[in-house]
């Protein structure tokens, strides 16, 4: 997509998002619940490769007895192998988190730095997981740009990219970013990331049902009448 996004469409966007998740969220997901630093580093960490419900599994657990850097970085790796063992990897796992609290406390006096370059710096941590951290813990409006809200921009937008791997793309970065408005950058993310997974899903996405499909460009390939903005 080249010109950048239509101004209309995007506030539309925006609205109807935004309006899906203020009744359809899911408000229970407990790292949802905080703005701490630490635990967002953490939780994402600890959601790659596996599901939420897994990391639900051991999340309230492992912050308390984990509740800072200083402590994970204290701790013997079998007990850490051991409160990580329910998302499988466990050694792996816990080899990286102690690594990266480590790294925290002897770089950062204990505490999660808050720019992009420092935190990507850090053991486990890419593009995504500092820009969620950035995004939730410091408040800035940054796109958590995973494979779901990389669909959701590619269907309603039309957006193509050359790159092999989308999430490498500064293009589709910087478009994410434009999407975001002014200082709710929490919110949007997490309602993308929920309609993502509910209505806009990777197989039979509801697009009937869809309160975007009035203005999605993939809309129509699925038989779904669109009017353009």
């Amino acid at each position: 997509m080249s010109g950048g996004i239509n101004e209309q469409k995007k506030e539309e966007f925006r609205k109807r998002l935004l309006a899906w998740f203020e009744n359809n969220g899911r408000k229970d997901i407990p790292w949802r619940k905080t703005s701490d630093a630490w635990p967002t580093l953490l939780a994402s960490v600890l959601l790659r490769k596996t599901t939420r419900r897994q990391v639900e599994k051991v999340y309230r657990s492992f912050i308390a007895r984990f509740p800072n850097p200083e402590a994970l970085a204290l701790s013997s790796p079998i007990e850490v192998e051991r409160a990580l063992q329910p998302l499988g990897m466990e050694h792996l796992r816990a080899e990286g988190v102690v690594k990266l609290a480590k790294q925290l406390v002897n770089s950062f006096k204990g505490s999660v730095p808050s720019t992009a370059r420092e935190l990507e710096d850090l053991p486990m941590v890419g593009p995504y997981t500092a820009r969620e951290v950035l995004c939730i813990a410091f408040g800035q409006d940054e796109p958590m740009l995973d494979r779901n809200m990389i669909r959701v921009i590619q269907r309603v937008f039309s957006f193509k990219s050359a790159r092999r791997r989308p999430n490498t793309d500064p293009n589709l970065w910087a478009q994410a970013k434009e999407l975001i408005p002014e200082g709710k950058g929490r919110e949007f993310n997490y309602a993308i990331m929920d309609f993502a997974h509910d209505v806009c899903r990777a197989r039979q996405p509801l697009c009937y049902n869809c309160p975007m499909n009035s203005i999605c460009d993939y809309a129509p390939q699925v038989g779904v009448q669109n009017r353009k903005l």
